[in-house]
């Protein structure tokens, strides 16, 4: 009985034994196959910082060249040729820079209800503005407003956009996610801004803040609203106190409540007095002065303009959507 439960018990220990031998067996490898997979996981992260890194030094490259290309405004020669007796006569000029704003009023806006813009081009302004930026066209627009896929709506989005560039005149904004345009689901940017340049009767469809806005925009030959017949304002000051009164007179520009618009290239003039400068020109309260002297303007340069020119004055003003002009000269007088 003896020899039987040594037996026994041999067996069981062997059998332990061995059990023990195969459980180390299996540890030692599923160790090894965790260091392997932590020196995959760990090769990896190592990869993707690199291409991280990689994709960052890219575009810093990538904006280094963007920025050498509008460096070379002074630099790029335009060739153009002239026959003279048969032979081509090179005259090299230097281009003009890049235009991403635009002074031109290019494009006219019309609100027409809360969710739809009416828009009406120039096509010869448009036309000209392309002209003068023919040969660096495509760097220009696509600088004017960038623009990445948003897969989850399925739109375009407006990254940025310069102000008063032809984008911004046609009512785009920042941030505006760009549905359709003329019925059509657009993906690429390059393809989105050449349809929009293409001066044809164009519909937008774009979400902004959580509305949905369509833009109408059509093309003309010539805006329908051109300048009125230019006025001319004279305004009578002494002789001996003449520059210190032109410049009491331009001062009080300042105390009027002057606003920037946004949908339009210009200024707001606010509530005016009699005594008042502006009141004296015939302004009223509401128009919005958009060039003074064939510039464009904001609150600051009104205010400088007005205040170290004691020449003629011509500004050109919005009222109630109609253009006007006005030619404001100051007369010395004797005092009485």
């Amino acid at each position: 009985m003896s020899k039987l439960l040594n037996v026994v018990f041999f067996f069981f220990l062997m059998l332990l034994m061995g059990g023990t031998g195969f459980m180390a067996l299996e540890l030692t490898q599923l160790k090894d196959l965790y260091h392997t997979h932590v020196l995959r996981e760990q090769k990896l992260r190592l990869d993707k910082h690199q291409l991280l890194k990689s994709i960052a030094q890219l575009k810093v490259e990538l904006e280094d060249q963007q920025q050498a290309i509008a460096g070379l405004s002074g630099n790029i020669l335009k060739v153009t040729y002239q026959v003279e007796n048969q032979k081509p006569v090179v005259l090299d000029h230097l281009m003009v820079a890049p235009e991403f704003a635009v002074n031109d009023q290019v494009f006219i806006q019309k609100a027409n209800g809360n969710s739809v813009l009416k828009v009406t081009g120039d096509k010869t302004l448009l036309n000209k503005w392309a002209e003068r930026n023919e040969l660096f066209f495509e760097h220009v627009i696509k600088k004017t407003m960038p623009l990445v896929f948003d897969k989850r709506t399925g739109s375009v989005v407006v990254e940025n956009i310069v102000a008063r560039s032809v984008f911004h005149q046609m009512g785009l904004r920042k941030g505006d996610k760009i549905l359709r345009v003329n019925g059509r689901r657009m993906t690429r940017g390059v393809e989105l801004r050449s349809e929009l340049l293409k001066q044809r009767n164009t519909q937008i469809l774009v979400l902004r803040d959580r509305k949905r806005i369509r833009i109408d925009v059509d093309y003309k030959l010539a805006l329908l609203d051109k300048p009125k017949t230019l006025n001319e304002i004279i305004l009578k000051l002494s002789k001996e106190n003449f520059n210190q009164e032109v410049l009491d007179q331009l001062m009080s520009v300042e105390s009027v409540a002057l606003t920037q618009e946004s949908n339009s290239n210009g200024v707001k003039i606010g509530e005016l007095n009699d005594n008042n400068i502006l009141s004296k020109m015939n302004f009223k309260p509401y128009d919005v002065i958009t060039k003074v002297s064939g510039q464009t303007v904001d609150k600051a340069k009104i205010v400088s303009a007005f205040t170290s020119n004691h020449g003629p004055l011509e500004i050109d003003y919005l009222r109630k959507n109609q253009t006007h002009k006005v030619l404001v000269k100051f007369l010395e007088t004797q005092q009485n």
